[in-house]
């Protein structure tokens, strides 16, 4: 059975949902609570879409720039046969500053096997085709720039950094407008549920200030404005 015919994950698709219906600045605060207060990847990376919220596990790949290194085996195809549903493929390219390591035909392979999106450190290419699909897809630029020839896979699917940012085969993502977590599979189960409390306590404020509390009564109701 194919990755794009096997059945959706009902557990997958009710946590996505609620990850969906928050945002990102209340997922750091509880990630902060936590004592996780790194695993932003930064500001430079944005949703090409910006009403874009994405989540699902991190798929992760590793680039080089070394013009010394060759491929031989392909890994690079290799590694899009390898991709599976309910994942966001995470691109470390190795700081590279003009090449973009994601286009239009990646975009459709993986919706073929129903990947969750595309986070980059770099550049996307391809991005009014990307667009068009509404494929999720984060970067720091786009590129007209192909990777093949400039760049190659040197592996998948294991330990990679983002900036500074640890990120495991299977930790949750989350992005919106704000940028890109991750999350460790560890706590995301549990972790929704302290974002869902704080979301909650932050729509009570809206409400509030929209009855006309003041910023003295809101601080001391819920500690901040």
């Amino acid at each position: 059975m194919t990755p794009e015919t096997t059945a959706a994950d009902p557990e997958f698709e009710a946590l996505r949902v609620r990850y969906l219906q928050v945002y990102l600045s209340a997922v750091t605060d509880a990630l902060d609570r936590r004592g996780l207060d790194h695993q932003w990847l930064g500001p430079a990376i944005k949703p090409l879409e910006p009403s874009t919220v994405l989540f699902g596990w991190a798929f992760t790949v590793q680039w080089s720039s070394n013009p010394e290194l060759v491929d031989p085996n392909r890994t690079s195809a290799r590694m899009l046969d390898a991709l599976v549903p309910d994942h966001v493929v995470m691109i470390d390219t190795g700081s590279n500053p003009d090449v973009g390591y994601w286009g239009e035909l990646c975009c459709n392979i993986s919706l073929r096997r129903r990947v969750r999106g595309v986070v980059i450190d770099g550049g996307l290419r391809d991005s009014p085709h990307v667009l068009r699909l509404g494929f999720p897809a984060f970067c720091k630029f786009t590129s007209p720039l192909e990777a093949t020839g400039r760049s190659r896979v040197v592996r998948y699917q294991q330990p990679i950094f983002i900036g500074q940012v640890p990120i495991r085969p299977g930790d949750a993502v989350f992005g919106d407008l704000g940028g890109v977590v991750v999350i460790p599979r560890e706590i995301v189960y549990d972790l929704i549920e302290e974002v869902e409390g704080i979301v909650g306590k932050e729509n009570r404020l809206r409400r509030d200030i929209h009855e006309g509390i003041s910023a003295d009564e809101a601080i001391t109701r819920y500690g901040r404005i």
